[in-house]
């Protein structure tokens, strides 16, 4: 143990990777960011942003840091809720504001109420977006036709053969080995140690149950199983299940009592799951609940850009930490706010945000 805490801080001084870090200043002190071997779950009531946080820690950060620092990731992608093609014009708005500072989203993109501003389309064109968004995808795998829980933990494993070796005990298993079969292995070996995997799932309650899961909780709980046992424990990936709350959550008397933020117990279609949760993040929209302030925030002047991440649990870390968060769904730009009594860096997110409506 003395040997692998030396070479972890070694490698740090060095400055190889530990983990990813999330993009987000004064986060990194709370959570340490993607790690591998790490389950972790974003959750919130319906329509508060889940994907788009998910989108911005997991997925467009994480891309950003791999193509900054010359990481070998990989991120697997399981789209139980939206296309491939919704995916797509998701990360073609974020390259878009990001490069060209043009908020448009699918609605503008698919020219569903207004033409799209030619001077726009002429603007991305000439940019090197197109190159950006190729680029960005070259990251990632994307599933958007794989329902039951079996189905997705053998695509993860098929993948994991194909960038390292299974064993059971000292016997090297062969491809013969996993022909219609799910052979029994004790450990799997990577071709490349410094490679980084990672896996999302969005969301659970989407999920088909196949035969001997006799409803949506059994396969929710055998997806996570697979997630723990297999998918972070073994093979060393990271994984992130989406999970809502439960609708119980936005109940008259939970809003009556204001106990409207994601709990741990709040989790939809199977509360179990957060058994093998490693770290759970809580997202809350307070201005949904016609909350006026929260801690110290004017949520009116804040409105739709305002939310609220929960830290619900943590393993190796603290709990009950709450980061209030710029959120920009439309096109995924999500930032930490200055201190509720910072007024005059506060006045500055409240201009932007007159500026949007």
């Amino acid at each position: 143990m003395i040997d692998k805490i030396k070479k972890a801080r070694q490698d740090k001084l060095e400055g190889k990777l530990n983990c990813i870090p999330f993009n987000l200043p004064r986060l990194g002190s709370i959570v340490p960011g993607i790690v591998k071997g790490s389950l972790d779950c974003i959750t919130a009531n319906s329509s508060v942003g889940k994907t788009t946080l998910a989108k911005k820690l997991y997925v467009y950060d994480a891309i950003d840091f791999a193509i900054k620092h010359n990481l070998d990731y990989r991120l697997i992608y399981f789209g139980l809720e939206e296309s491939e093609e919704e995916f797509d014009f998701g990360l073609f708005s974020y390259l878009v504001h990001k490069t060209l500072n043009i908020r448009s989203n699918i609605n503008d993109f698919q020219s569903f109420v207004e033409p799209y501003p030619q001077e726009h389309l002429d603007t991305i064109e000439k940019s090197n977006v197109q190159q950006l968004f190729m680029q960005y995808k070259s990251y990632i795998t994307f599933y958007d036709y794989i329902y039951n829980s079996y189905g997705i933990y053998k695509t993860i494993r098929d993948y994991a053969r194909s960038i390292g070796t299974f064993y059971n005990n000292d016997v090297e298993l062969t491809a013969t080995d996993f022909i219609d079969t799910n052979p029994p292995y004790t450990h799997f070996k990577p071709n490349n140690p410094n490679q980084f995997t990672s896996v999302i799932i969005d969301h659970v309650s989407e999920l088909i149950p196949q035969k001997g899961e006799t409803n949506l909780k059994a396969a929710i709980d055998n997806l996570v199983r697979y997630m723990r046992l297999y998918v972070t424990k073994m093979f060393n990936f990271n994984a992130l299940c989406i999970q809502q709350q439960d609708s119980s959550q936005e109940s008259v008397d939970n809003k009556k009592e204001n106990y409207m933020e994601p709990k741990l117990q709040g989790l939809g279609d199977s509360k179990t799951t957060g058994r093998a949760y490693m770290n759970v993040f809580g997202l809350y929209n307070p201005i949904r609940y016609g909350v006026n302030t929260y801690e110290g925030y004017n949520t009116n002047k804040l409105d739709k850009y305002f939310r609220v991440m929960n830290i619900i649990k943590q393993r190796y870390g603290s709990v009950g930490e709450k980061v209030p968060l710029y959120f920009d769904g439309k096109v995924s730009d999500i930032r930490i706010l200055p201190p509720a009594n910072d007024a005059a860096n506060l006045d500055k997110v409240y201009k932007k945000i007159n500026n949007l409506c």
